[in-house]
């Protein structure tokens, strides 16, 4: 089998520097008792509950009890835990990696992440021809007796050509749809990978299922703590038993999420006349002729799945792998239904069932830091098989004519009648003259569908406010990320909106998006301005949004829509789907110097729209919204209006460079952590305090709010939230 010692890439060393590095040995120490592990804090916990939600179709509040009885260091959970592990597990197989004689030469692990896909080490698979020569195996395990259980072998495949990579240590090939025996590749699911990071905590019990030492399916239940996880880089490091031939092998977090892909060991070292050697359990100096089962492995190390997925839309953004992977579903036996793709079926009435795989292409606009790598076709016959003809794909790049702007309507305030208008907000004088303007006048931008009321001063919107009909709506993706000036605000240098001389900038920092962390925002959205009679007016109006004036600085985090942060995202959709409206008019912005949140005796910390305002954080000498409102409003008998805040501000304190003016270090908060925003449900008034504008009847609107809401806001934590947040407007 193949380890360390085999010279394969001479890997110990930098693991063992970067082992040096943290202090991973002190770490340890004191990780290594009975103590509980460091707390959870309370809106990562919140975010494990949420993805627990959408896992289960049980009630949420078992779902929490659980979640917080297993994040706290608690050994207490439900059963189901155990059934979910064994579902993950047979997405997990043994790598046999053959020479072109057909010679075992070694093993590893490997695990499913899409339908026909599997996932390993580059040192496990290190070459497009040992891939064509080597297999995996499902079900190489022991059943319930104890007895042996015969293995499901599939072929790898060359074509489409394996993504190899010693930079992620991953080897990413297509697997033969059918196995030796006849049995379909879709039978054993797949392990869907998460973008978002922070899936674990230090102190959190992780486990890895693997094939050590090329033996049959094995589990780490014990002694599985998390030990360091590198923000500033794509590892983890944990105590996990493995050994050889273990490379490849996934590590889960409670919930059975894939949170890193385990590659190496870290040994113990020293230094002896002044070269590093590596140490026995026994305290000796190793050499070689002890082998490598001799040196003292204290730590394990993998790989960070948001890391390898960030890597993969850079580098490799058109691979039909790659792409199968962008693409994945949650595997259907994570919940517990058989696949309906495991090949051809009859049915008790006769019905033959066949199943024919699709790959609909998409375009990925590329992470900087990265060289981006050409498409490699697929081969037809597969389940990655490119056979576009049979769906149509509404590709299309993004076209805005800049010779007409006086054609735009804009805004239309009698979208939802002539007797219930809606009209855009007023800016009071007390406002505009905090940002040194006296009027507002060529302030107003009209584009199709859409209005923006532009700030000359923070080169942002102070609102963007459109008209979405449900109705017309239209289908389509553009293929290209580009945005555009508009020729209204004049060609001065730098440009009065913020623009690509920013947010393209941050294309020279690496790729870790610490150092590349904000997107151009859409405000009012594109998939809500792309309504029309016909799908070319449809599109026009859609690619209308791409205008610089229509964005503001998205924590990518926040922007690309995470499991967590969605909830921002479908609160259109949400009033279309629990309400009879057709029609909404959405009116949505930045808050400019919101109040800092405030944290509570029970560590989590809140929004406080009655606060005390406080400047905006600069980043490259922009200073980047902490907050953004967003006022949704439709008709049944009378008008109805439901209004949100939502705050990055948990993400802006993980940004390196981000310079917080007039707050003391020791004053910033330290609660908030990676991948945390929050949203909350506010009365129209609250939001016109905090945003300075003034929404006219909007704010006199009755609703039956509870006492708590009209003094404070509502947390939203769930669709469920939002539904019922949505019924009470």
């Amino acid at each position: 089998m193949r380890n360390y010692t085999d010279n394969v890439w001479d890997e110990i060393e930098p693991v063992t520097e970067r082992a040096l590095d943290i202090g991973l040995e002190k770490v340890i120490d004191q990780l290594a008792d009975d103590r509980a592990p460091k707390p959870e804090r309370v809106r990562q916990a919140r975010t494990r509950r949420r993805r627990a939600e959408v896992d289960e179709t049980a009630s949420i509040a078992p779902l929490r009890f659980a979640a917080e009885r297993v994040i706290a260091g608690n050994e207490l959970t439900h059963i189901h835990y155990l059934q979910r592990g064994l579902t993950a597990a047979k997405a997990v197989g043994r790598v046999v990696v053959r020479d072109k004689t057909g010679t075992v030469v070694g093993y590893g692990t490997g695990f499913l992440v899409a339908d026909g896909v599997l996932a390993t080490n580059a040192h496990v698979l290190m070459s497009a021809d040992e891939v064509a020569n080597s297999a995996v195996q499902f079900r190489y395990e022991l059943d319930e007796g104890g007895g042996e259980i015969t293995p499901v072998e599939f072929a790898l495949r060359a074509t489409p050509e394996p993504i190899i990579t010693r930079e992620m240590d991953l080897t990413l090939a297509a697997v033969e749809p059918i196995s030796t025996d006849g049995r379909h590749i879709a039978e054993f699911g797949w392990l869907r990978l998460d973008p978002t990071p922070g899936k674990a905590v230090i102190g959190e019990y992780l486990t890895i299922i693997q094939h050590p030492g090329g033996e049959r399916k094995q589990i780490c239940v014990r002694e599985n703590k998390l030990l360091k996880y590198d923000a500033n880089g794509p590892y983890v490091w944990y105590q996990t038993d493995t050994v050889g031939g273990s490379s490849g092998s996934p590590v889960f977090n409670n919930n059975w999420d894939v949170v890193a892909l385990h590659h190496s060991a870290v040994p113990r070292t020293d230094v002896v006349d002044g070269k590093r050697v590596y140490l026995t359990r026994k305290g000796q100096v190793w050499d070689p002729s002890m082998g490598d089962d001799a040196i003292d492995w204290f730590a394990n190390e993998g790989i960070r799945i948001s890391r390898i997925i960030e890597y993969l839309r850079a580098v490799w953004p058109t691979h039909p792998l790659a792409q199968q992977i962008f693409r994945a579903e949650p595997s259907p036996l994570r919940n517990g239904v058989e696949s309906a793709a495991a090949g051809p079926s009859i049915t008790d009435d006769g019905v033959l069932r066949l199943n024919i795989p699709i790959e609909v292409r998409i375009g990925q606009s590329g992470v900087p830091g990265f060289a981006a790598r050409p498409s490699v076709p697929a081969t037809d016959g597969h389940p990655l098989a490119s056979v576009t003809s049979l769906v149509p794909t509404p590709l299309e790049s993004v076209e805005v004519d800049q010779s007409n702007y006086d054609e735009r309507d804009g805004y239309d305030e009698h979208f939802l009648g002539q007797d219930l208008p809606v009209p855009l907000p007023t800016i009071p004088r007390a406002t505009l003259q905090e940002f040194g303007q006296t009027a507002q006048n060529g302030l107003r931008l009209k584009y199709y569908n859409y209005s923006v009321v532009f700030n000359k001063v923070r080169r942002l919107a102070y609102y963007s406010a459109c008209n979405v009909r449900a109705d017309l709506l239209k289908g389509s993706r553009p293929t290209t990320d580009d945005w555009f000036h508009d020729p209204r605000l004049g060609d001065s240098q730098p440009p009065l909106e913020i623009d690509d001389s920013w947010y393209g900038q941050q294309r020279t920092f690496e790729a870790d998006r610490r150092f590349n962390p904000f997107d151009r925002g859409h405000l009012c959205a594109r998939n809500h301005l792309q309504w029309g009679q016909t799908d070319e007016e449809a599109k026009r109006n859609g690619d209308e949004s791409y205008h610089f004036t229509n964005c503001s600085p998205q924590h990518w985090q926040f922007n690309q829509n995470s499991s967590l942060n969605g909830l921002w995202f479908a609160t259109e959709d949400e009033v279309l789907k629990l309400t009879a409206a057709k029609r909404l008019c959405v009116i949505n912005g930045p808050v400019f110097e919101a109040p800092r949140s405030r944290q509570e005796p029970d560590g989590q910390w809140r929004l406080e729209p009655n606060g005390e305002r406080a400047p905006d954080p600069v980043f490259g000498g922009v200073a980047v919204p902490k907050q953004f409102f967003k006022i949704i409003v439709w008709k049944d008998q009378h008008l109805r209006c439901v209004g949100f805040v939502v705050t990055q501000e948990g993400l802006l304190e993980t940004v390196d460079r981000m310079v917080w003016p007039d707050v003391e270090e020791a004053a910033k908060p330290k609660g908030l952590t990676d991948g945390e925003t929050a949203l909350y449900r506010l009365p129209i008034s609250t939001i016109a305090s905090l945003t300075g504008l003034r929404f006219g009847d909007l704010e006199d609107i009755p609703s039956p709010l509870t006492e708590e809401l009209a003094l404070e806001s509502q947390s939203i934590e769930s669709l469920s939230d939002l539904g019922r947040e949505i019924a009470r407007a």
